[in-house]
């Protein structure tokens, strides 16, 4: 599965763009990417982008264990899915990251990008 990223420090935030399966291990090495960057701080927001997601092999107690693992603390973080299915997985996300993490789910990217302020 394609994972890319990009820190824009300029507007402090991480955009994470997924496509195709998503996979736990895929997750845990953009975990280990990011905090590893020397642009990464733990308090910079994220947008991330599932809509191209196809289909997603992430059991709950893995979604538990990615939520806890976070190397971002108390951030304000927007998902942006097309499915339902990925709507669920990332309110479980959510649940895991409160009340620590402010975290959104939106349809729509420009409204995304307006909760976050980057427009």
């Amino acid at each position: 599965m394609p994972i890319s990223y990009e820190i824009d420090a300029r507007s402090r935030t991480i955009v994470v763009i997924l496509e195709g399966q998503l996979k736990t291990e895929e997750m845990r090495r953009l975990q280990d990417a990011m905090a590893a960057d020397s642009a990464f701080e733990p308090n910079l927001s994220q947008l991330l982008d599932l809509r191209g997601l196809t289909h997603v092999d992430v059991a709950t107690g893995d979604v538990r264990t990615l939520a806890q693992a976070s190397p971002l603390k108390g951030v304000r973080r927007a998902f942006v899915v097309a499915q339902d299915v990925h709507y669920g997985l990332v309110r479980q996300f959510g649940v895991f990251r409160e009340p620590s993490d402010e975290v959104r789910i939106f349809r729509d990217m420009d409204e995304a990008r307006r909760w976050l302020e980057l427009d």
